[in-house]
Parts: structure tokens; C-alpha cells; sequence
């Protein structure tokens, strides 16, 4: 003989514990890239959440995550309605694109990049 039922639980605790890790991951990987950048987490529809931020920013850059040679080329359906709708211009990036971090960048080169430049660049 089977039941049914359910057990009504509260999920709004591990929903903070987790932002609050994702929030502390997406800032300790914007520590280590070469230019100055912010991340956000946030709990909502990617689509609507990135068509928001596009009216902040003068680039917004995405990544595809279609898989197979053949769709590598097409783009996925959330970067699909973005670019689409953006108010400001998008990159998409393959799936396979790599950008190094400012761990991989050689010396010389990372002590080039300042956040004051990057911020002038995006000011232009």
C-alpha cells in the first residue's frame, strides 16, 4: 500500500545560504581578472534580469552554451532574446572561448592594467 503527502518546509534559509556563497564566489573571482568588474546573483529570469542591466552598461558580454560542432556556431536562447532586445551592444562569447584571468596574464602585462583605465575605456 503507498501514500502520498507532502511536508511543508521552509526553503528561504538555504536559498540566502547559497546567494550568500554564489555573492562570495562571483566577488573572489572578480578579484583575480585583469580588468575591474562587479558580479551580482540574483533570483530571477535570466532573460528579463539581463535586458534590465543592458539599459546600465555600454557592453554586456555572454556566454553561449550551445553544445555539438554545429551549434557552437548558433546562439543559445537566452543570449538569442538578449541580443535581440539589448539596449546596448553584446558580445557572445562560444562555448570553448577562454579569457584568461589575471593569474594567467605575464607580469608586465598585468601591472598595464589598471582599474582606472578600464574604467575610462568604458566611460568613452
Amino acid at each position: 500500500m503507498a501514500t502520498t503527502g507532502w511536508v511543508a518546509y521552509d526553503v528561504a534559509p538555504i536559498q540566502k545560504a547559497e546567494q550568500d556563497r554564489l555573492s562570495e564566489l562571483v566577488y573572489q573571482t572578480g578579484l583575480k581578472q585583469a580588468v575591474a568588474c562587479h558580479g551580482e546573483v540574483v533570483d530571477r529570469p535570466a532573460v528579463s534580469e539581463l535586458l534590465r542591466l543592458s539599459e546600465e552598461v555600454d557592453l554586456l558580454v555572454l556566454g553561449s552554451r550551445r553544445f555539438g560542432p554545429a551549434s557552437r556556431l548558433l546562439l543559445g536562447t537566452t543570449s538569442d532574446e538578449v541580443v535581440r532586445q539589448a539596449a546596448c551592444p553584446v558580445l557572445v562569447l562560444p562555448r570553448g572561448a577562454h579569457v584568461p584571468s589575471a593569474d594567467e596574464l605575464p607580469v608586465a602585462y598585468e601591472r598595464s592594467l589598471e582599474p582606472v583605465a578600464a574604467a575610462n575605456v568604458a566611460s568613452a
